[in-house]
């Protein structure tokens, strides 16, 4: 009896031992877990702030965006007006050339004609 006894408790104490050992086992691996979920979380934090980021920058790009388009665009009507007034003004030139050329050759043909009837007086 007593060697099966002696068998018994050798044995006993192996798988005591083996037990405790998985224990520390997985005491370890639980604390590993532990940490790992901390570094994803962090990592989400991270990478939510980093989205966030993101997102935050496109929005201020569309909006400078938004107006650079909208003064290119005033700039753009203020040229068209500016050509629109200068056409004008070509208009009026050309008009005030043509009054003017008509009133010289006026004056022309009026001093031409004081100029025979002086010379008519003076003939007499």
């Amino acid at each position: 009896g007593s060697h099966m006894e002696a068998w018994f408790n050798e044995k006993s104490k192996e798988l005591t031992t083996e037990i405790d050992n998985n224990i520390e086992q997985i005491s370890s691996y639980k604390s590993e877990i532990t940490e790992l979920r901390r570094n994803v979380q962090a990592l989400e934090i991270e990478l939510q702030s980093q989205l966030a980021l993101k997102q935050s920058l496109e929005a201020s790009l569309a909006e400078t965006e938004g107006r650079y388009c909208v003064q290119l665009s005033q700039i753009q009507a203020q040229i068209s007006a500016l050509e629109e007034q200068l056409q004008q003004i070509r208009a009026e030139t050309e008009c005030q050339n043509t009054e003017y050329q008509q009133l010289l050759d006026i004056k022309i043909r009026l001093e031409n004609e004081i100029q025979t009837y002086r010379s008519l007086l003076e003939g007499e």
